[in-house]
Order: structure tokens, then C-alpha cells, then sequence
């Protein structure tokens, strides 16, 4: 069934959002905090809208098929879809959204049998429920509406990818004056890595002090012992009382009595 580039737009920015929701659901239970699950700072993932899209013209061309030859379609186009936008924030913006390092089989944590076979049944699905109210709303609506609806979408989305490549580069652009030489450090990786690196600083650090340790309370409590020796002495030898030997060093500076005790020492010198 074909529909016009401006239907076929708008579906893209409806399934955006979409998919957006999904992912924030499902990270928020994986995670138990919301997190945003996309590059783009708006409400929208466009990988979500890019394969619903291809769904919609897979199926258009496919769906007098045997749903075997449409599911290897589906799990061809999809995969490969995943793949090259996962690379591609990679390898310009240093961010990996997501990652199936822990998968098994998995190609370079971006792609993995698991949730290939997982968009393959989200294309049966939505092929079956979403495609004909997809086809439904988009005609429903007025040629002036639907164009006004995608210059907005297109406005917020042209924008949002401009704020976010340019934070992106920001960062991209501290990682790489952070990192030593030869170091590949992903800029979503950046702040857990100055944070080990501080931790790791902070131990040595209290290590090192740790050997000192000892020898520094000795050194004090013999000064401070000494300290107070000598108070006792000058205090015994020129009659000075107890309430003026407990007072501290910095409201001593003002007294008259050792101003004139500094100036009896002065004398005997």
C-alpha cells in the first residue's frame, strides 16, 4: 500500500515517540530510575521510527508472502538497521546507547541473536495491529494538517539533533584530551573512568599516609607533651595560675600577664 513521503514522515515521528516510551519503560525497570534511552534529548528514539517504517514498506511489498520468507526480511533489514545506527554513535559521537556485551553471540556489543529475534516478533505484531491504524490515522487526516503536524516534528527533531551533536562533540572532544595516548574511551564512559581514576588516586594516596601514620602521632603527642612540660615549668616558676595555663595559645596573645611574662624572659636573656 503506498503512502505519500509526507504520511510515511509522520508515521516515523508517531513511532519515534513510541518507541521512546518503550525504552524508557524498560530501562526503568531494569534500572529502577528513569533514564532518557536515546541520543536526542526530546522525547523520541529514530531508530524506532526507522524501523517501523521499513516494517510498513516490507510489508507493503511482502505481505502476500509466506510469513517465514517476511520474518527473514524482517530480521535481515532490522539487524542490520540496529547495527549501523549503534556504529554510527559510536564512531561520530562516542556514545553507545545500548549494549549486548553480556549477550551470548553477540557482534561488538551492538547487535545479538536475543534481541534480533525479538524485533522480528515486534514486526509480526505490528504488522497485525499497528499497520492498519497506522494507515488509518494518516489518512484521516488533512493534507494543511499533516503538513503543519510534520514541519513541527521536523523542527523539533532538526533541533534537537543539532543541541545534541554539539554536546556530544563537546565531550567527545574532553575525552579525547583526558585520555592518554592510544586509549580508546567512549565519551558515555568518560565520567566512570575519572571517577575510578580518582578513587584509585585517593588509595594510593591514603596508603602512602597510612605509613606515616604512626611516626606523625608519635612526633605530635612528644611536641604537644613538651608543650606542656614548658607551660608547667614557666607557669611553676612565675607563679602563673591554672585558669591562665588551660587558656589556649590564640587568646593568650592578648593577655597583659604574658605580655609581661615575654618581656621578664626577654630581661633574663
Amino acid at each position: 500500500m503506498y503512502l505519500s513521503p509526507e504520511r510515511m514522515f509522520l508515521l516515523f515521528f508517531v513511532y519515534s515517540v513510541i518507541g521512546w516510551i518503550i525504552e524508557l519503560i524498560y530501562r526503568w525497570r531494569d534500572r529502577g530510575t528513569p533514564v532518557n534511552p536515546g541520543f536526542l534529548r526530546g522525547p523520541w528514539l529514530p531508530l524506532y521510527g526507522t524501523g517501523a517504517v521499513l516494517i510498513i514498506a516490507l510489508y507493503s511489498a511482502m505481505g502476500h508472502l509466506h510469513p517465514a520468507l517476511r520474518g527473514l526480511a524482517y530480521l535481515t533489514v532490522l539487524t542490520l538497521v540496529e547495527y549501523a545506527a549503534g556504529l554510527l554513535l559510536l564512531r561520530v559521537f562516542d556514545r553507545r546507547c545500548w549494549d549486548y556485551s553480556d549477550e551470548p553471540l553477540n557482534f561488538q556489543g551492538l547487535i545479538c541473536p536475543g534481541f534480533s529475534l525479538y524485533w522480528v516478533i515486534l514486526a509480526f505484531v505490528f504488522e497485525k495491529t499497528l499497520y492498519p491504524l497506522s494507515l488509518w490515522f494518516v489518512r484521516a487526516l488533512e493534507p494543511s494538517v499533516l503538513a503543519g503536524i510534520d514541519a513541527l516534528a521536523l523542527s523539533l527533531m532538526t533541533v534537537d539533533f543539532v543541541i545534541a551533536s554539539g554536546l556530544a562533540e563537546r565531550v567527545r572532544a574532553l575525552s579525547e584530551n583526558l585520555r592518554p595516548r592510544g586509549l580508546r574511551l567512549p565519551a558515555d564512559r568518560l565520567l566512570p573512568a575519572l571517577v575510578s581514576q580518582y578513587g584509585h588516586m585517593n588509595r594510593q594516596i591514603g596508603a602512602r599516609l597510612s605509613r606515616f601514620a604512626p611516626e606523625y602521632t608519635s612526633a605530635r603527642d612528644t611536641v604537644r607533651d613538651r608543650a606542656l612540660a614548658l607551660r608547667r615549668a614557666i607557669a611553676v616558676k612565675f607563679g602563673l595560675d591554672a585558669t591562665l595555663l588551660r587558656l589556649s595559645v590564640s587568646r593568650l596573645r592578648g593577655c597583659p600577664r604574658v605580655r609581661k611574662l615575654i618581656d621578664r624572659i626577654r630581661v633574663m636573656k
